[in-house]
């Protein structure tokens, strides 16, 4: 299925820019609970989500076109039997945004298109911490956010000549979001520092690659047990503590996330057969973790096709790092590395909350790349050393 509309190329820096403005824009009025600002531009963006996903059937990538549309039907299905269409049209940006990206009309040839982006996203930091003029948002929000925008200045770290001036602007930003006051911002954003600086031909070994993003990914699973052996080494409790303290004055202890998820795993293993399988399709509890959220969302069996994209997409980096040499997919990589951490103790990848527009828009222009060097694009850039 194809239509005849012809829309003018987009640059990929400004694609960049609109995504860091975008999710700020959806961050504030989700934080305020400006309700009807909030839903129409997630409503807005499901709908151009659709447009480009339904322009052209046979261009997006076929096994996560499978994967989003299996997910989507049940998830609708369920939507039907509890009552709640809404939920599952928005539910669904966090899956389809991605997809929209990768068939968008994009330029993907331009000269730092990731610049832009971290500029404005660091703009947008540098200007609240003098003004405030975001008002009393909550840290944890803020705080995501700030990694979000800072996380875009890996690819252009990775992508430029002469590193020293994006690695100082990208250790400023990581200062500014590390005093959100998110104690899990402050130590992901610390740890992605250090992996920023891995020398790049680290990422073109196959099992290293895989180790890495495997890591990431299974962290979201079991982040309970981890967290729980982590308070139990005293020194790495000790650090950790008196590190976060150093940029947040929450005086809660941080072992109090182990007790909530042990709640939630209580009430995972309460579902009946049929939603712990399938979900329940709408939003009606909050797990504060990638994978409990999947599970109440989707089921497990659902939850497992959603960890089998975000598989596929990191796949489809590693080849373009082997195969085109291209240092920009490094850093998108790193950068989602962190956002997949980050999702371990906290929730804003999937779900309403689509502040993710960022590493949606990176999962988006992995796959966008891939589809050109498979198409043989000559507007692919190769990056050599």
């Amino acid at each position: 299925m194809r239509t005849n509309i012809k829309l003018k190329p987009l640059s990929l820096g400004a694609l960049m820019v609109i995504a860091s403005l975008l999710s700020i824009l959806i961050t504030f009025t989700y934080a305020r609970s400006i309700t009807l600002l909030y839903g129409g531009i997630e409503i807005l963006l499901a709908l151009i989500c659709y447009f480009f996903i339904f322009k052209d059937l046979n261009a997006p990538d076929y096994w996560n076109t499978i994967i989003i549309a299996s997910v989507m039907v049940v998830s609708l299905i369920n939507g039907i039997i509890y009552g709640d269409i809404k939920s599952i049209f928005l539910l669904s940006i966090s899956l389809v945004l991605p997809l929209a990206i990768s068939v968008m009309p994009i330029r993907i040839n331009d000269v730092e298109p990731f610049k832009w982006g971290f500029l404005a996203g660091l703009a947008v930091l540098l200007l609240n911490s003098v003004t405030q003029f975001l008002g009393e948002i909550n840290s944890n929000t803020l705080g995501f956010y700030s990694y979000m925008a800072v996380s875009v200045g890996f690819a252009w770290f990775k992508d430029s000549k002469n590193r020293i001036i994006p690695l100082l602007l990208i250790i400023g930003g990581a200062f500014l979001s590390a005093m959100t006051g998110s104690r899990n911002v402050a130590i992901v954003i610390l740890v992605m520092l250090l992996v920023l600086l891995v020398p790049d031909r680290f990422w073109e070994n196959k099992v290293l690659f895989r180790a890495v993003y495997i890591a990431a990914l299974v962290y979201t699973v079991f982040a309970l047990d981890i967290m729980e052996w982590v308070f139990e080494q005293d020194r790495l409790a000790a650090f950790l503590d008196r590190y976060t303290s150093g940029v947040s004055d929450k005086q809660w202890d941080m072992q109090t996330r182990l007790y909530f998820f042990r709640e939630i795993e209580f009430k995972i293993s309460q579902l009946n057969w049929y939603n712990k399988l399938f979900g329940e399709g709408v939003l009606n509890h909050h797990g504060h973790n990638m994978f409990y959220q999947s599970v109440f969302i989707y089921g497990y069996l659902g939850t497992v096709l959603v960890y089998s994209m975000y598989v596929r997409i990191f796949e489809m980096a590693y080849k373009l790092i082997k195969k085109t040499g291209d240092k920009t997919v490094i850093g998108i990589f790193i950068a989602l590395i962190g956002v997949f951490l980050l999702n371990g103790a906290d929730l804003f990848l999937i779900g309403i909350e689509a502040c993710a527009v960022i590493p949606q828009v990176l999962m988006g222009i992995i796959m966008l790349k891939y589809r050109a060097m498979m198409k043989g694009n000559p507007e692919i850039r190769v990056v050599t050393e």
